[in-house]
Formats: C-alpha cells, sequence, structure tokens
C-alpha cells in the first residue's frame, strides 16, 4: 500500500486552520511575542533555549500600541487619537523619547522616524483587509502618524504584507520573494549567520528583515519568536513581528503561551483583540454570515460519496435536517468522515489499493468554495481537505 496517510485525506480544514478559533477567539501573535521578548530587550541573550516566561515579563509599548491599532480598524476614529488615548492611560511601558514627545504634543506631528515603532504595532493590519493593496496602504497610514520616513513606511507595510500573505495561505518562499523584491530587504541570510555579530538595532532597516527571516526558519510559533529573540537585539520589537506574522501562517498559538500572556494582559486589551478577531479573522462566522455553509455540507457530502463509491465501499450520507445556516459541518457529518476513515484503513491493512479518483474534477468543480492552499495541501475551506498533489496520488493509487 502506498504511504498515504488516511487521516491527511479526511483531516479537518475547519479544525486546522482555525485553532485560534475553536480555542481562544482572540489574536495575540504580536503581543506574544512582546511580552516573551520583554525582559530580554536589556539583557539579550543568544539562545535559542531561553526562558519563556520570567516574573519580570510584561507587555511594553509594543503591545500598547498593537492594541489601539486594532481599536482604530475596529472603530475607523482617528488613529492619532486612539495612539495618544492608550499611550497616555499606559505611559510606564518603554516608549522611545520622540514618541513620549508626541505622545504628550497637544499637536502631535510625525518626526520622520525610521525607527521599528512602525512595524512593531501594525500586525493587525495585516488581518483587516481583503486585499494586498489595502493592506499596504492602510500600513502606511499607520506608520506616517509617526514614523513619515521612508523606512519606517516600509518597515511597516513590509510586516503588514507578511501577515497579509500568511494569513491568505501564501507559502514561505512567495512570502519570502515578494518582500524581497518589493521592498528590497535581503532575506537570503540565516539566524545563524547573523546572530554572531548581531546588536541592538532599532531601526526597521536593522530589524525588520531579521525578524522575517527569523519566521522563514521557523517550524511552529514558538520557534518564530524564540529564533527573533535569540538574534540578541531588540527582542520584544523583533519578537511581536516575528510572532506577528508567525501567528497568520501557522494559525496556532499554544495553549500555555497563550494563558502566560493572558494573565498579564489588562482587560480593556483581551476585550479589544477579542472583538478584532471576531470582526476581521473568525472565518466561521464569515461562512455562516454568507450563507454558504450548507453548500459547503453538501460538497463534502459529494466528496465523501464518490471516495466511497471508487473504493467500493457502502456509504450513504446523512440527510441534513438543520434549520438555517450553519458551518459547513456537523457531529453528522464528522462521524461520517470517521466512518470512512475507518474502512479505509481496513482496505489498507488488507494490502489494497486506496482510490482516490475524480479528486481533481471535485477540487476545480468547487473552486468557487474553496480555493487550494498549496501550503497546506488542503482546500482551504473545506472541512475534509484532500492532498492538493493529486497527480502522484493518482498514479501511485491506480486512479
Amino acid at each position: 500500500m502506498p504511504k498515504i496517510m488516511i487521516q491527511q485525506c479526511f483531516k479537518s480544514k475547519f479544525e486546522a486552520n482555525n485553532v485560534i478559533t475553536m480555542k481562544h477567539n482572540i489574536i495575540l501573535g504580536a503581543i506574544a511575542g512582546d511580552i516573551i521578548g520583554s525582559c530580554y530587550e536589556w539583557f539579550s541573550t543568544k539562545n535559542i533555549d531561553f526562558e519563556l516566561f520570567t516574573r519580570s515579563s510584561n507587555f511594553t509599548d509594543d503591545t500598547v500600541m498593537t492594541v489601539a491599532n486594532a481599536d482604530w480598524l475596529l472603530t475607523d476614529d482617528s488613529l492619532l487619537g486612539i495612539m495618544q488615548e492608550y499611550g497616555n492611560k499606559y505611559p510606564r511601558v518603554g516608549y522611545g523619547g520622540s514618541f513620549w514627545r508626541w505622545l504628550k504634543s497637544d499637536d502631535p506631528q510625525p518626526y520622520n522616524s525610521w525607527g521599528n515603532g512602525s512595524a512593531m504595532r501594525v500586525s493587525p493590519v495585516g488581518w483587516a483587509f481583503g486585499t494586498l493593496e489595502e493592506t499596504l496602504e492602510a500600513a502606511k497610514r499607520s506608520a506616517e502618524v509617526t514614523h513619515n520616513h521612508p523606512e519606517g513606511i516600509k518597515g511597516a507595510q513590509a510586516v503588514a504584507a507578511s501577515v497579509y500573505l500568511a494569513r491568505n495561505g501564501r507559502s514561505k518562499e512567495e512570502i519570502k520573494a515578494y518582500v524581497e523584491q518589493t521592498f528590497g530587504y535581503d532575506l537570503s541570510r540565516t539566524c545563524n549567520e547573523i546572530r554572531p555579530h548581531y546588536r541592538f538595532d532599532v531601526s526597521c532597516q536593522g530589524s525588520v528583515p531579521e525578524s522575517i527571516i527569523a519566521f522563514l526558519e521557523s517550524t511552529d510559533y514558538e520557534s518564530a519568536v524564540r529564533l527573533a529573540v535569540s538574534l540578541g537585539g531588540d527582542a520584544d520589537t523583533m519578537g511581536a513581528i516575528a510572532g506577528g506574522i508567525a501567528e497568520a501562517f501557522y494559525r496556532e498559538i499554544p495553549d500555555y503561551i497563550c494563558e502566560e500572556v493572558l494573565k498579564r494582559l489588562p482587560s480593556e486589551f483581551t476585550e479589544v483583540m477579542k472583538r478584532f478577531y471576531a470582526e476581521f479573522c473568525d472565518e466561521t462566522k464569515e461562512r455562516q454570515s454568507q450563507g454558504w455553509g450548507k453548500e459547503l455540507c453538501n460538497v463534502l457530502k459529494d466528496i465523501r460519496k464518490k471516495i466511497a463509491v471508487a473504493n467500493g465501499i457502502d456509504y450513504e450520507p446523512t440527510e441534513c435536517k438543520h434549520q438555517g445556516d450553519c458551518y459547513g459541518t456537523c457531529p453528522a457529518c464528522e462521524a461520517e468522515v470517521r466512518y470512512l476513515e475507518r474502512e479505509l484503513k481496513r482496505k489498507q491493512d488488507r494490502g489494497e489499493k486506496i482510490l482516490l479518483q475524480n479528486l481533481v474534477k471535485i477540487e476545480k468543480k468547487y473552486d468557487k468554495i474553496g480555493k487550494v492552499d498549496k501550503r497546506k495541501g488542503y482546500f482551504s475551506n473545506s472541512l475534509m481537505g484532500v492532498p492538493a498533489e493529486r497527480e502522484r496520488f493518482t498514479a501511485e493509487e491506480g486512479a
């Protein structure tokens, strides 16, 4: 029997790509990176196995301004006014001198900064818009209230674009190529090459590329933040940048990190980020509001039926009796998936071929419901993802 994972064929994309939805209902990527890096900003480490949380781990200006940006996107009020309000309410969190003067000014003006303050706060922008062009424009607006230097704007746009591309299923190779070609950053280096000679650098041009490289080398959320902090630079900001992108890409922050982060945040921060999640990041809410949950349910039943017929499995989809819109799955649907998994596993154990014929046609037929997520190999909106490289599987399985 070819080495095909039965569970992968039927893995719920709803489950895989919405772990945040299922567990926490909040966006925390940049905030967690900030808190983890906070105690290493002035006491830097070059060790990747540092302690994630200590008694001195706390949120800094990166978190305050990230929440302010999320609030701005939720309310469409004056970003300048919102940032001043948050900044003056939380004054002792490590603001730079120029930004502090801006916070206290009666007539705040941008001060031509190229610092990474524009990049540390911008991650919510990457979640909030439907096109890359809108994302870039909003990132520019987010930056230029203070950081109107071209490098300050570029740093914010590079981070927001990376978040946007990551949450839309682009591969790391695609993200790397876009950032290099659009912003001219050198992302060809490795963290091991950077680390020995890297020093504290608050410029966008000296910290944003390194933070993105940390994400590109990572294997999960935690490793992205660890790599960024271990470079020995502006640890909280670099953790925030790498963490914001990693959350969008991996769609999962470990429970133990979320728990430590949430107990260090004021309630108003968690409320804003939960509202932000509900407004911009909850894919299940979008499915239900657009009324295509039932259509998706029928698509998945059709896929299951075709696979059952191809493999000689006795299967008839359960008639859906749900009233109103749905998310496209339910306990009855999941029970059908588990039944087919068991039957296919029995065939596998007997040494029989598993036939996956017609799956390419199914993908094309239902592309309007879910585009293929080439990074993970699933229908991006399917609750029963099928491997994207179907030509290989078709040849191996004799379909």
